[in-house]
């Protein structure tokens, strides 16, 4: 279970940053 928990964070913050990046690109070519 907590293996699995630390799994998931691990993605979930992998997928903020990624979006983080996409808004950051975005906003600065527009």
């Amino acid at each position: 279970m907590k293996r699995q928990l630390a799994r998931l964070t691990k993605y979930l913050k992998h997928q903020v940053s990624r979006n983080a990046l996409k808004s950051l690109i975005s906003d600065s070519v527009t």
